[in-house]
């Protein structure tokens, strides 16, 4: 029985992991697909001597595409990490309850809740940081 619980471990902590790896990968490689295919054109474009599209987004660009992540993601990738944590807790206590891997797995589900909390607590506190600064420039005025 005991080689059955190992096995089930394995494939509850192994398989999502496999899974993001290779989801990972295959984006990795439509992106440099779809870049190769892009300086393609630019180059066939030139030999031509042909303007360069400008539909295109420049692929010789020096400065890195800057993202910038509103604040409402913060909160969401919080609440979701949260919830994540709690899952995998409740998973190893009702699967696990009477083995070792529960520790494991309780270790495993508090690491996505710190890190949860942590876009919380900075949500909450840019949040609260830019309402102060909002209320000292209409004290301003």
């Amino acid at each position: 029985m005991e080689y059955y619980e190992f096995i089930t471990a394995i494939l509850a902590i192994g398989g999502p992991i496999v899974l993001i790896i290779v989801i990972v990968s295959l984006q990795c490689d439509v992106k440099k697909t779809r870049y190769k295919m892009q300086a393609d054109i630019y180059t066939k474009a030139i030999d031509k001597g042909q303007e360069i599209p400008r539909a295109l987004p420049d692929l010789f660009e020096t400065e890195p595409i800057k993202r910038v992540v509103s604040e409402g993601k913060k909160f969401h990738d919080g609440i979701v990490l949260i919830t994540i944590g709690i899952g995998i807790i409740l998973f190893s206590l009702f699967a696990f309850w009477n083995n070792e891997f529960v520790r494991f797995a309780l270790g495993c589900g508090i690491i996505p809740i710190v890190v949860g909390g942590g876009k919380l607590l900075t949500y909450y506190l840019y949040k609260r940081r830019t309402s102060i600064e909002d209320s000292k420039t209409t004290d301003l005025q």
